[in-house]
């Protein structure tokens, strides 16, 4: 994949009209994070992701955005949520469905009897 050098056009315009809670150049260093993760750079690691990106998409440029204590994941999300919530046509019973999935699927090899990954609650299914 080639190097990005410049954020494309609709990006921007999509992000015109987020909540002015962002200092300095974290805005913009968010818009190439979030392109970057939606194209799916890198395997989604950071330290991969900025080797892609333009000169706004260094590694330490996303620690800092994602370590920032003064702007808030959930005032963001709410207003994606919102954003895309208003450009769905509206269903026909006027209900909206959210379905997740949360099921578990094993590995499909031998299974080593000595070795869990990860911690798995007492009420996992």
């Amino acid at each position: 994949m080639e190097k990005i050098s410049i954020l494309p056009l609709f990006v921007t315009h999509i992000f015109r009209k987020i909540p002015v809670i962002f200092r300095d150049s974290h805005k913009r260093s968010l818009l190439w994070f979030v392109l970057l993760i939606a194209i799916g750079v890198g395997n989604y690691k950071i330290t991969n992701m900025s080797q892609k990106g333009s000169v706004y998409a260094k590694e330490w440029r996303f620690r800092r955005l994602l370590s920032a204590g003064y702007w808030s994941l959930r005032v963001i999300l709410v207003w994606l949520v919102d954003e895309i919530v208003k450009d769905l046509p509206i269903p026909d019973d006027a209900t909206v469905y959210l379905i997740g999935d949360g099921s578990k699927k094993d590995k499909r090899s031998k299974k080593n009897p000595f070795m869990q990954k990860g911690k798995i609650r007492q009420g996992a299914a």
